[in-house]
């Protein structure tokens, strides 16, 4: 479950909230496989957020570095006009040291599907992130990150987010 706090001034520090759910269908070797959903409702625009479906997947390239495909690569509207769209982010981690983890995030592009825009790297956006992560226990995360289009006027339009997670398990 998560919550984005909007910090522009019309938002009065509205966001949306958000339910995601992951399940890890496959963890051998370099390889790990997670089926990822999640959905929620925006409390400033007063709408659904879209389904978003996917896998998450982490492959290392040995001990330290890893290249990531956060899940989320369907997005399909919940509300008029119901957009559908592929996304192809991906990330490239490293692991500092047993605590802390690091990494670049990207998009290789946004392809709409069902109205919505198309965005293709380098001709559209080119879309930059990073992420700390922090993991005191085995039993929870937390990550700070930030990012832009460094295309289209870098650093006017910065998002910023803060991440805990709890990993519970049967």
């Amino acid at each position: 479950v998560g919550y984005g706090i909007g910090i522009e001034p019309s938002s009065d520090g509205k966001g949306p909230l958000s339910v995601t759910a992951a399940y890890t269908y496959y963890a051998e070797g370099a390889l790990i496989l997670t089926g990822t959903a999640s959905t929620g409702y925006n409390l400033s625009s007063e709408a659904m957020e879209p389904l978003s479906l996917g896998t998450y997947a982490w492959y290392n390239i040995g001990d330290k570095l890893s290249v990531i495909t956060p899940g989320g690569q369907l997005s399909i509207g919940l509300e008029d006009p119901n957009a559908i769209g592929l996304s192809l982010p991906v990330s490239v981690g490293y692991q500092v040291n047993p605590n802390i983890f690091v990494q670049a995030d990207t998009s290789l592009g946004d392809i709409a599907i069902k109205e919505g825009d198309s965005a293709i790297f380098g001709a559209d956006v080119i879309p930059a992130g990073a992420t700390a992560w922090y993991s005191p226990s085995n039993k929870m995360d937390f990550a700070l990150s930030i990012a832009t289009d460094l295309k289209n006027e870098p650093g006017d339009s910065l998002t910023f987010g803060f991440l805990f997670i709890y990993y519970g398990g049967v």
